[in-house]
């Protein structure tokens, strides 16, 4: 059996490490390729999540499919040519989808397509891109469903990826590196924080969503939570130094040692009492596998559905059905912060 696995990162790989133990195929009991796109990353990250890859994977060989891009398309006669037999693809669920499945279906026609998400991204796709749905529901389709309501807004053809596969495949990689076992005072009570890494090339709407992640952590900070921190992997720019400085570096704790690593590998190794972030996919999947508590921001979210940009406002639209907002749920209220909080809102408005 050849598989082409098709990835786009640490947490992609993790959740097509599931799948194939939910088909009963042992991934290290093939011919695995491994085919992958991380276009913002760069060489020394590209290597860790290669070399994350090829732990669950056991590859033979990994292709850059970027390798094969020209400047208005992409020859991938060149793949078959190395890889001439292959019969199964699996491929994420994302904006990209049809493209790769279009290019992949010319040079390997009789092959097998398996698909399977990816984080929300895949949940807003899969439920409002309907041509891509129809593709979908012609092959196979793994999802982690979050939760049963969430489960029914899908096609029935779709199938759940296994809860206990996803965990024992974390525990797996968990068992063989040690080195996340660093040592967390148990006297904290933890809110891990999960920055997302939007407006980066725009100065002013970025220095407005910094403001807002000081809003919020002062208001963690404020109910006793101590902050762990860890920068999304495709950010060029950390919120880190700007939010330890302002809001105490006696408060933070800086995610280090997993900074290339999905978060999901260390859920139930630290005593983590809530998780927050904007529209992360770690809002839904803490809760799901560890029942550790989510909270998002409203105001935030607010901030992404009034876009222009249609996936973003969905996800965040998503987000804001099914997490708690943090302000609501704060037990302490500050009038100052939610002047302050109010004075933000009435600028993006203006804006």
């Amino acid at each position: 059996m050849n598989r082409l696995l098709v990835t786009n990162g640490a947490f992609t790989t993790l959740l097509l490490s599931a799948v194939l133990a939910e088909q009963k195929k042992d991934p290290t009991n093939s011919n695995n390729y491994l085919l992958y796109y991380l276009k913002t990353l760069n060489p020394e990250r590209i290597s860790f999540q290669l070399n994350f890859a090829n732990f669950f994977f056991n590859y033979k060989k990994h292709f850059n499919l970027l390798e094969y891009q020209r400047k208005f398309s992409f020859n991938l006669t060149l793949l078959k040519n190395e890889l001439s037999d292959i019969q199964e693809i699996y491929l994420p669920i994302n904006s990209t989808t049809k493209k790769w499945y279009k290019l992949l279906y010319k040079i390997y026609p009789k092959a097998s397509f398996i698909f399977y998400e990816e984080g929300l991204m895949s949940y807003i796709k899969g439920l409002y891109d309907h041509s891509l749905q129809k593709l979908l529901k012609k092959h196979s389709t793994y999802y982690l469903f979050y939760n049963a309501t969430i489960k029914h807004l899908f096609p029935k053809e779709f199938k759940p990826i296994n809860k206990q596969s996803l965990l024992n495949n974390i525990q797996q990689y968990q068992a063989h590196h040690p080195v996340l076992k660093n040592n967390y005072p148990t006297s904290y009570k933890y809110a891990l924080v999960l920055p997302q890494y939007y407006f980066q090339k725009h100065k002013k709407k970025y220095k407005q969503l910094e403001d807002l992640y000081i809003y919020n952590i002062k208001l963690l900070i404020k109910n006793g939570y101590h902050i762990l921190f860890k920068d999304h992997p495709k950010s060029t720019q950390s919120y880190y130094s700007v939010l330890q400085r302002i809001c105490g570096k006696e408060n933070f704790t800086l995610l280090k040692e997993i900074d290339n690593l999905p978060v999901e590998i260390i859920g139930n190794l630290i005593k983590i009492s809530l998780v927050f972030s904007v529209y992360s996919t770690s809002l839904f999947t803490l809760p799901y596998l560890f029942n550790i508590p989510a909270l998002t921001s409203y105001t935030m979210l607010s901030q992404r559905i009034n876009t222009f940009s249609l996936y973003p406002a969905l996800i965040a639209e998503f987000t804001q059905q099914y997490i708690p907002d943090l302000e609501s749920k704060s037990l302490k209220y500050n009038k100052l912060l939610y002047l302050y909080r109010k004075m933000l809102t009435l600028i993006y408005k203006i804006f």
